[in-house]
């Protein structure tokens, strides 16, 4: 009986090494723009996910009142908020950067990335060579009377989306 136990914790511990931080994230299909159906992933911050063409993304962290700085203040009603992103092209390459990132806030708007990024270092729009990587911080101009629930991210050119939820 013990060795049995043993054997079996031996295994769900080789497979959860496998796994590692890239988990596998609730899916759903919903309708998309001109009505397109596309999959969307769901999870939390910290966890990896897999786009369709392997690739992965990860929003580490997010932080929901950033201050400004002398030179990047907000717009008057809005304050910024920004989330920690990590794109790595695994198996294709591409230009990556803010403008896959937007966020959905409360009240179900969507906020593009903010053009000043108060929070460093910022991700940067740059051309990911197959097995790189690139991280950084992307700030977003959210209105004052709401905040972010979910950070999404497309990722491969394609309509499907990766969503955390950052709450």
């Amino acid at each position: 009986m013990r060795r049995t136990r043993r054997s079996w914790l031996a295994l769900v511990l080789l497979v959860a090494t496998a796994i590692g931080g890239t988990a596998c994230a609730a899916t759903a299909r919903v309708s998309g723009p001109g009505g397109k159906r596309v999959r969307v992933q769901y999870t939390r911050l910290g966890t990896t996910l897999r786009t369709d063409r392997r690739n992965t993304v990860t929003v580490a962290a997010y932080r929901s009142l950033v201050g400004g700085t002398r030179h990047e203040q907000p717009l008057h009603g809005m304050h910024f908020e920004a989330a920690d992103v990590r794109m790595c092209a695994r198996t294709s390459g591409g230009v990556v950067g803010p403008s896959m990132v937007t966020l959905r806030t409360t009240n179900n708007h969507h906020v593009l990335a903010s053009a000043s990024t108060p929070i460093g270092p910022p991700l940067r729009s740059q051309q990911l060579a197959r097995g790189r990587c690139t991280l950084g911080w992307v700030a977003f101009d959210v209105p004052s009377a709401t905040t972010g629930a979910h950070v999404v991210v497309v990722f491969d050119g394609n309509d499907d989306s990766m969503r955390w939820s950052v709450h």
